[in-house]
């Protein structure tokens, strides 16, 4: 369990920076798939050259989060994102160290809702972009997510199901 808890954690820090640099959430996941033990979609839309800082900084973050819930945990989870944010850090003038900083600091200055998404992620193991909205924005201002958590899960079970045509 320790396994699922750090990931949900690490994907909690990816999903969370990324909202907060304005990239489209998608799923979360802490489902395991072949060499991997959660993801983030978010990074599917990477690549265009146009906001490398804002995307290594969201790589970071993952491994950032991770390490905050247990400090203990090692890098070798993160070798995929580090490989990223180093291809990416070479097009920019930035260091490496001031921007796992920036990551840090959005990890510790979020943290609540961190806990908050990774609770759900090892609840329901994937989350969809609506879903990390209603928690961070909830929490962003002082309310509780979880009622409008559920409502919406019990909505789109509805939908899913076929009980409510859209």
């Amino acid at each position: 369990m320790a396994i699922k808890k750090e990931t949900a954690y690490h994907e909690a820090g990816h999903a969370l920076a990324a909202y907060r640099l304005g990239f489209y959430l998608g799923q979360t996941s802490i489902i395991k798939k072949k060499h991997i033990l959660g993801f983030s979609s978010n990074e599917s839309e990477w690549g265009d050259g146009l906001r490398d800082i804002d995307q290594i900084i969201v790589l970071y973050a993952g491994l950032t989060a991770e390490q905050k819930f247990n400090p203990n945990a090692d890098e070798s989870g993160s070798t995929n994102d580090n490989e990223k944010a180093s291809s990416l850090l070479k097009r920019t003038s930035e260091t490496e160290s001031s921007l796992r900083q920036r990551a840090k600091d959005l990890i510790n200055d979020n943290w609540q809702i961190i806990q908050a998404i990774a609770e759900k992620l090892l609840i329901y193991k994937t989350l969809e972009d609506d879903e990390l909205s209603i928690i961070i924005d909830s929490l962003d201002e002082g309310f509780n997510p979880d009622d409008m958590f559920n409502k919406m899960r019990i909505m789109r079970k509805a939908v899913n199901e076929g009980g409510i045509k859209c």
